[in-house]
């Protein structure tokens, strides 16, 4: 059997319930795919979410753990351009099993037995109170382990105390430190849990999770991320947008997810943990292109001679200019040592030099963030390519006097670079 959405007819399977255990006229619940955002399963009384499957993580649906291989029973998520539907197969055709939505809105599968000759309760999927839709409100999680069962997600807090204080949930709850989008935000992991209602994400089943950090970081309405696919460490990108609803706590077969926290947040949680903590860096860029374009070619300057100066052909350029030069004429290569030239990974160090030229563009909007040079750098994303540095300057050497000359040279954007002149 299978249950779902035809994308091309729009035909929508769903369960119904009966209006009682002895009327089969239809009853107030529906067990229905949504298919806005990533797609999930909501049980619903009228109009009314009562319970929510989550989306599919590869193994199972986010919100129901119990869900695992079995021998009676095989099952399968078919999400395609055509149609989504959830599937399922007797493994044993002398099995007899079934799948009902109860009069009073549970969603279980019956097993046959036959030395009882009665149905035997094999599944629930919506087991206890947690399962209830939105119990906890906007950024609470439930965790049936507790007492009471909500608790705001770290770094927030309840939305009216006093609400809070007699049950009452429904309002949520909000951020200690609001977000304003500011450089340094980032993202703080929780795991084990039940993902947030995804009718208001977007997703992509190719990026990578790095990826995926990086595009919700450039959206400010973009509030957590995490993987599509959780098999094999994880695949896929989900990003989600406004309030994050309908959180749970599992023991087991949860799932990760990073939830976006103002800077100073990010900031103090570093520090208390000794800076242990994952968190963006905010530094000049500018700093880390000169990092990478001075280890390059003092790896170059290692083999010249050491009074050798940068003239005649090569023209008189500091050292950033001179890289330029290289790159411009397709000879990138002559900035690596020849010492190391059979034993680095060639590729990895041209996407580096490409990676620090574009550090130091001209036009800030031409610069890419930090975390993007971050995901440039360990990944095979096609980068763009770099226009004649802002920091380009050629230099007079008539006067020059040492061997080791300090030059300050100001930037478009009014940063003082020193740059030290390899013998």
């Amino acid at each position: 059997m299978k249950y779902g959405i035809s994308l091309v007819t729009g035909l929508n399977r769903y369960l119904t319930s009966w209006k009682s255990p002895s009327d089969p006229s239809t009853g107030q619940y529906t067990n229905k795919l949504d298919p806005n955002g990533l797609p999930q399963y909501f049980l619903s009384k009228g109009s009314v979410d009562q319970f929510r499957s989550g989306p599919w993580n590869g193994l199972r649906f986010s919100g129901m753990i119990n869900l695992k291989p079995n021998p009676i029973y095989t099952f399968e998520f078919v999400f395609s351009q055509e149609e989504i539907y959830y599937k399922y197969q007797i493994a044993n055709s002398s099995v007899l099993s079934r799948m009902v939505l109860s009069p009073d809105g549970v969603l279980q599968r019956f097993t046959w037995i036959d030395r009882t000759q009665d149905w035997n309760l094999y599944l629930t999927a919506n087991m206890d109170n947690c399962d209830r839709f939105a119990l906890c409100g906007a950024h609470g999680v439930c965790n049936i382990n507790n007492s009471p069962a909500c608790d705001c997600l770290t770094e927030f807090e309840p939305k009216s105390l006093e609400d809070w204080t007699t049950a009452d949930w429904t309002q949520g709850c909000v951020r200690k430190v609001p977000l304003d989008c500011s450089n340094g935000e980032g993202f703080i992991k929780y795991t084990g849990i039940k993902v947030p209602d995804t009718r208001k994400s977007w997703y992509s089943k190719t990026m990578n999770l790095e990826e995926c950090e990086v595009v919700c970081l450039k959206n400010c309405s973009c509030t957590a991320y995490a993987n599509l696919d959780v098999r094999d460490g994880g695949s896929g990108c989900v990003l989600w947008f406004g309030d994050l609803i309908d959180i749970r706590q599992y023991n087991e077969n949860g799932q990760d997810i990073y939830i976006r926290m103002a800077a100073s947040v990010i900031d103090k949680r570093g520090k208390s943990r000794g800076k242990k903590q994952v968190r963006i860096i905010v530094i000049p860029i500018s700093l880390l292109a000169f990092f990478l374009l001075a280890l390059c070619l003092f790896l170059r300057f290692l083999r010249k001679n050491r009074t050798q100066q940068l003239t005649g052909e090569e023209h008189n350029l500091n050292l950033l200019g001179h890289a330029w030069m290289l790159h411009k004429e397709g000879r990138p290569l002559d900035l690596i040592d020849e010492s190391i030239v059979d034993t680095c990974i060639i590729s990895e160090v041209l996407r580096s030099i490409e990676v620090a030229l574009l550090c130091v563009q001209k036009s800030p909007e031409d610069r890419p963030k930090m975390s993007n040079v971050v995901l440039m750098l360990s990944s095979d994303i096609v980068l763009p390519q770099p226009k004649e540095p802002g920091f380009f300057t050629e230099r007079d050497l008539s006067n020059d006097s040492s061997s080791t000359i300090k030059h300050e040279t100001s930037s478009v954007n009014e940063l003082t670079s020193t740059l030290l002149e390899a013998r």
